[in-house]
């Protein structure tokens, strides 16, 4: 007979998975095991090792703060953690935070908010989202969701998008910054966002490819259908948010 006392701490990683998830049905997690190969013939240990590589992907929290405010304890990766209550998708990283509203229905994404900061004060599956920014302000930012693991040794900032084209984007976003001050999210589509004194004004860009993408010179794009080449400014600084 298996020695029983090795079924608790099985049982426990499993819970461990599924509370970073609660959205999951016990169904839905376990057809997610069986995608990864995990069926009749797998062992606990197979299992176990699935499990922990679910919570890596989509952990229960995260801890940690910015680079510069503690370099021995800063935030372990770049994460998107979705929030609702209101509705967020947060990119948080050792460098800055980018806070994203959640549009709904047929409106236009909304601009960015990018912003340094000095720790997360919480953030958990299930539980308000508290993070302090670099003035000591705290920010309570929604209910976690999810958190999704972006990259485990994330750079910066982005070089160049030099001749990209759209396609080639997948799942990608970036916040761009123009020398201007005006600003744009980046994706399958281009949303720029130009702040006057008492108004932001927002417009809308179909792109093919990406002619120069590069911080110190001007963004040149091939916009869709009409192949006209469009120069939007001098980019300052290209930031990942997400892929």
């Amino acid at each position: 007979m298996k020695d029983p006392s090795r079924i608790p701490p099985v049982v426990a990683q499993l819970q461990k998975v599924w509370e970073a998830q609660p959205d999951l049905a016990l169904p839905t997690l376990l057809g997610i095991l069986g995608n990864r190969g995990i069926g009749w013939g797998s062992t606990d240990e197979d299992l176990v090792e699935a499990l922990n590589t679910m919570y890596t992907e989509n952990p229960g929290e995260i801890r940690g703060g910015s680079r510069i405010a503690d370099p021995q304890r800063e935030v372990p990766g770049r994460f998107l953690v979705e929030t609702e209550s209101p509705a967020y998708r947060i990119t948080v990283d050792p460098f800055r935070v980018s806070v994203r509203r959640i549009a709904k229905g047929p409106h236009r994404p909304l601009q960015p908010g990018v912003w340094e900061f000095q720790e997360i004060r919480r953030c958990r599956s299930g539980e308000p989202l508290l993070i302090t920014d670099v003035e000591g302000i705290d920010h309570r930012l929604g209910v976690v969701v999810r958190i999704t693991l972006l990259n485990d040794s994330p750079a910066p900032k982005t070089k160049s998008l030099d001749k990209v084209r759209r396609r080639e984007v997948g799942d990608k976003v970036f916040y761009l910054h123009f020398e201007s001050g005006d600003t744009a999210l980046l994706n399958h589509g281009l949303e720029i966002y130009q702040a006057s004194r008492r108004t932001l004004e927002q417009h809308s860009v179909k792109w093919d490819q990406l002619i120069t993408a590069t911080p110190g010179q001007l963004l040149k794009l091939k916009e869709t259908g009409s192949g006209k080449i469009l120069e939007l400014g001098v980019l300052e600084k290209i930031i990942p948010l997400e892929g």
